[in-house]
């Protein structure tokens, strides 16, 4: 009886991991369509996944990022909290949701979790640009430029940070400043965006 109770817990063990391996090649094949563009297919997919695995974190989290991509950010926001919540110490939940707030325009609250997502994992350069642009839109420049130069510590190729500091640089009235990141990002071979340029 112990040897068959033994061999149950094997096999239950075994049946248990096919079962997450085949919900990881899914939340792979979500986040692959959605890099791509394909949201009539990817959105279903998390979707469905959510469906059978309610408590897959990662799927909220895809759906989400989805969702965001095509629009539809009001609902992104509620897969982003519900990502959060079954995974407090994903950073990447806390990035998304702060970047989704800064799209909607709800600054203050978006400083909130991308400092969250910061004290998650401080290396993340992103949750720099993105904290850095809510703090340029609050009006709080010096902190906003501080907080971008950091992500560029981090990776000095990230170009949404060049971006962001043309932004900032521009609406204080320090063109010289702004025009010094873009030659900064092309001596990086990186292309501001023609929007900044624009400006």
């Amino acid at each position: 009886k112990a040897e068959e109770a033994r061999i149950q817990k094997l096999k239950e063990s075994e049946r248990l991991a096919q079962e997450r391996n085949s919900v990881a090649q899914q939340i792979k094949q979500v986040a692959e369509l959605t890099s791509k563009g394909n949201f009539s297919e990817s959105i279903p997919l998390a979707r469905s996944i959510i469906e059978k695995n309610p408590q897959a974190g990662e799927a909220y989290l895809w759906l989400g990022i989805a969702l965001v991509k095509s629009g539809q950010k009001e609902e992104a926001l509620q897969q982003f909290i519900k990502a959060s919540e079954i995974n407090p110490k994903n950073p990447e939940s806390y990035v998304y949701w702060g970047l989704t707030l800064v799209m909607l325009g709800n600054n203050e609250e978006a400083v909130q979790k991308l400092e969250a997502a910061i004290r998650l994992d401080q290396k993340n350069s992103n949750a720099f640009v993105y904290l850095g642009t809510a703090l340029g839109h609050l009006g709080k420049y010096e902190e906003s430029i501080n907080k971008l130069e950091q992500s560029l510590t981090l990776d000095n190729a990230n170009i949404l940070a060049y971006e962001a500091l043309v932004e900032v640089y521009y609406d204080r009235g320090k063109y010289e400043k702004a025009w010094e990141m873009v030659f900064r990002s092309r001596n990086l071979n990186l292309a501001i965006s023609s929007e900044a340029l624009k400006k």
